[in-house]
């Protein structure tokens, strides 16, 4: 026999006019399993509770402990209940009492109906006559206690609404405070007192004497150069060769002048000859009936106009041969009637000529015999001043030319102050004396300054065409206003470092009530400037930490220690590419470098250098390893967890970066980008201190680079490419928004004038060369991957230089070159120039890498794998293993 299912009429309880017991909604505690539950609704016969979150099985059997609480009454007794039904969605469970005593449903029945009319009176009798367990409890009513919890809640939520309305007041006064009374300025830059040192003569750099914040005394040597007396050696060659020839050719004038003049009018009367019996015979043939046509005959008047013209040429045919008869006739008679003026002035003029013609042979002979070094000499540039180098100009051997800025000097006993650029409608809020307060959002910290200067110039730049801030302030910033610091002890900060200022406007009308209120305001204007507003420096690097990852995508590190642990879920399969194991390689690579200390320099030199033996050259070269390395230690410490690793990685980036000077040189400094993967990498490793001193040394690639001066070229083609690579990695790695969006503006518009119609690059179509085309790309791929909105563009010009290599254009490279330099490279010995030469398809190998990285895309199953080489993957390691350590979403 089925069991029967609980009647809808068990959920909604019984009919009204079946009901025998009116349902009370008083709420009924009933403890189940030690768990105390409130029947929503209850009778006699049933229950219902809702929130239930115990163990149950309905139609079995439970346990239950009612409980009827009434003012300081709390009755309960021990009975059962059956399960009828359970909604787990509600977690609502609807039960029927079991064999409830019957004194036990008196009790109930009672409260029931006691508590519907208020009735208790007679609730001892009831209690008397009730045989069941009760906890202890007067009968008698006492007064209900003070609650102490409910008066320290009010206390507390009033406090708090208090604190928020005194916390909003100061907030709103500081706002006003600040839109009133005080000027915000965007445009404001550390400098300082400082004297330009420019080159006096023109000529090459020898050596550099002193280095970037360096300090220097009067008279001290700042560099020594090669100056040319006038010219090098070859052209004064050339030119005292050219004047030899000048004389030689002045000589042989004089002596055939006349018969230059004879056989000139003989040509001449030769010509007109031909010319009269070229008249005669058209003169024959339009004149002569015979020769006439049906045309002619029928338009008698035009043969005759013709007629009429070729006689003329006849007459002007025979004036010239008797023009000429005469000028050949006087010319003969002139060569032998020269009277004795004549010929004793051309003996003169004759000797003249000799005399200077053995000069210049003389000159050409003695600059044959000359050795080099006595045309030319060592200039040594002093220091006009004793005081600390701002700025010096990097490159040795690198030619100069006269009048060209070379170094700036800040006096000594000068003090460092704060240029800022206005509107002129903020500087006539202003006066000499008005408080400031300076605010650097890269080392987050507040300086006090005082309005020294105002510059009401209408056109600054004008004015002073050498400012360095120039390119980086609008054009209706054309006044300018000077600030000195209040306390000498804050004058640390760099040179040029851009600040943020909050200036005291001087408004008559407000000034009483600055009086009243702008101790207190300051005070809170200071402290919430930077904490409130600027997220607190210790705070933003822990909270940082929970995702180190800036440049790398999310979870990289997660990544590298699953590959580590040989867990990793990665889709890429392929492990190795032309037999070369890149975990395999990386580690045997960095095990090597634990025992290797790094090599740092003060400044790099690659660009312009035409000699491949050129020692700055090779020296940049040794010490960027350490580039690579350190991101290869760092990846190495994750793959493994041998924090050797971690200690090595971390040694070579912070000796970096209290070693190197930056100048922001978009070439020279673009190998740097190695520290900056194993410094994202790291992020949580570093101490506070340590961050803070690389920290700077970020703010000094990032402010330098932003002064880089770029020519009409320069500004298109890879230099800048490559500066935009760094300067956004250097963004992201700082936090600094407000520079990542200026940097992210530039880069739209040089994608515009660096990639042309279908891929092709600026730097291919002036060098003719697949060379500069991927030395173009490379740093493109690398914006890509922290700018996806850039991958489709990018991706064409990869495509291009596919294009090209499945096509064969790899021939006759740089034969069309518009760039001197190229040709100066061929012959200092650097085989990829060489002037119609073969691309070495191998140098496309880091493109194919971070190509792959960028896209996704499984290497062997690629067209270009062919070009790859096992040497050029050890190279470019790191972009190898990144490979297959990037993962996206």
């Amino acid at each position: 026999m089925t069991k029967k299912e609980p009647s809808s009429e068990v959920f909604y309880w019984d009919a009204p006019r079946k009901r025998l017991h009116k349902k009370d909604l008083f709420p009924l505690q009933i403890e189940i399993n030690g768990q105390v539950y409130f029947a929503s609704q209850w009778t006699i016969n049933h229950f219902k509770i809702i929130r239930y979150s115990g163990a149950l099985q309905l139609n079995k059997e439970m346990a239950i402990k009612p409980i009827v609480k009434f003012r300081d009454f709390e009755i309960q007794f021990v009975a059962k209940a059956i399960p009828l039904r359970y909604d787990p969605k509600k977690k609502e469970l609807i039960a029927s009492f079991k064999d409830i005593p019957e004194e036990h449903q008196e009790l109930l029945a009672y409260f029931s109906e006691a508590l519907n009319t208020g009735d208790m009176v007679n609730i001892d009798n009831v209690l008397r006559r009730v045989d069941m367990p009760i906890t202890p409890a007067s009968t008698q009513l006492v007064a209900a206690p003070q609650s102490k919890s409910k008066t320290f809640k009010r206390g507390l939520i009033a406090t708090l609404y208090l604190v928020s309305g005194i916390s909003l007041v100061l907030f709103t006064l500081a706002t006003l405070y600040k839109s009133f009374f005080r000027i915000e300025v965007k445009t404001a830059f550390i400098t300082a007192p400082m004297t330009s040192i420019q080159s006096k003569n023109q000529g090459t750099i020898k050596d550099i004497l002193i280095s970037k914040n360096e300090h220097v005394k009067a008279g001290q040597a700042l560099m020594t150069l090669d100056v040319a007396d006038s010219l090098s050696k070859q052209r004064k060659l050339e030119g005292a060769k050219q004047q030899v020839s000048l004389y030689t050719a002045l000589l042989e004038d004089n002596k055939s002048k006349t018969n230059y003049q004879i056989r000139l009018n003989q040509t001449k009367l030769t010509t007109a000859n031909t010319s009269l019996q070229s008249a005669l015979l058209s003169r024959r043939v339009k004149c002569n009936r015979r020769y006439a046509t049906e045309i002619d005959r029928r338009n008698p008047q035009k043969r005759g106009a013709e007629c009429l013209i070729a006689r003329k040429d006849v007459t002007t045919a025979r004036l010239r041969i008797n023009t000429s008869r005469a000028s050949l006739v006087a010319a003969k008679k002139g060569y032998k009637n020269n009277s004795k003026e004549t010929k004793s002035n051309n003996k003169k003029s004759k000797i003249l000529l000799e005399e200077k013609l053995k000069r210049a042979k003389n000159e050409v002979e003695s600059i044959e015999n000359t050795s080099e070094t006595f045309l030319s000499s060592v200039e040594t540039i002093f220091s006009p001043i004793s005081g600390k180098v701002l700025n010096i100009i990097d490159g040795q051997h690198q030619y100069l030319k006269k009048g060209q800025l070379i170094a700036l000097i800040q006096k000594d006993n000068s003090e460092q102050y704060i240029e800022a650029h206005l509107t002129h409608k903020e500087v006539a809020d202003l006066k000499v004396g008005d408080r400031a307060v300076a605010y650097s959002p890269l080392l987050k910290r507040d300086y006090s300054l005082k309005v020294e200067h105002l510059d009401f110039t209408k056109d600054v730049f004008s004015l002073s065409q050498d400012s360095l801030f120039k390119d980086r302030i609008p054009q209706d910033k054309t006044a300018k206003a000077i600030l000195k610091f209040t306390d000498k002890k804050e004058e640390t900060l760099l040179f040029a470092l851009p600040v943020e200022l909050s200036i005291e406007k001087d408004n008559p009308f407000t000034n009483k009530v600055k009086e009243s209120f702008t101790s207190f305001l300051d005070l809170f204007i200071n402290k919430t400037q930077a904490n409130h507003f600027f997220p607190d420096a210790e705070a933003a690097e822990l909270s940082e930490c929970k995702n180190a990852s800036r440049l790398f995508p999310e979870g990289i590190i997660k990544n590298i220690q699953e590959i580590g642990n040989n867990t990793s879920t990665l889709s890429i399969k392929d492990t190795t590419i032309l037999d070369l194991d890149w975990k395999k390689k990386l580690l045997s690579t960095t095990k090597k470098l634990l025992q290797q200390d790094p090599t740092p320099v003060d400044y790099l030199q690659s660009s312009g250098i035409t000699s491949a033996k050129n020692k700055a050259l090779k020296k940049t070269r040794i010490a960027l390893r350490n580039s690579k390395n350190s991101a290869l230690l760092a990846i190495a410490y994750y793959l493994t967890g041998n924090k050797a690793y971690l200690a090595q990685s971390k040694k070579y980036v912070f000796a970096w970066a209290t070693t190197h000077i930056p100048n922001g040189h978009p070439i020279n400094e673009t190998r740097l980008e190695g520290f900056l993967w194993a410094y994202d990498l790291l992020y949580c490793h570093f101490t506070k201190e340590e961050h803070k001193k690389i920290k700077v040394w970020l703010m000094n690639i990032q402010s330098n680079k932003h002064l880089w001066k770029f020519g009409p070229t320069s500004r298109k083609n890879n230099l800048r490419t490559h500066q935009l690579k760094i300067l956004l990695m250097v963004d992201h790695l700082l936090n600094d928004d407000k520079s990542l969006v200026s940097d992210r503006e530039t880069l739209l518009k040089h994608a515009d004038n660096n990639i042309l119609d279908k891929g092709v690059t600026i730097d291919y179509k002036e060098r003719d060369a697949l060379h500069y085309h991927v030395y173009d790309l490379e740093p493109w791929l690398e914006i890509a991957l922290l700018e996806p909105d850039y991958k489709d563009r990018v991706n064409s010009v990869y495509s291009f230089l596919v294009k090209q290599l499945k096509e064969g254009n790899i021939h006759n490279q740089f034969a069309n070159s518009k760039q001197k330099i190229d040709a100066k490279r061929a012959a200092g010995g650097f085989s990829y120039a060489k002037k119609g030469g073969t691309f070495d398809t191998t140098r496309i190998t880091r493109s194919v890498l971070v190509y792959s990285t960028l896209n996704q895309k499984i290497l062997s199953e690629q067209d270009t794998l062919k070009y790859l080489s096992q040497k050029k993957l050890r190279q470019y390691l790191f972009q190898y293993a990144r490979y297959y350590l990037w993962k996206t979403k």
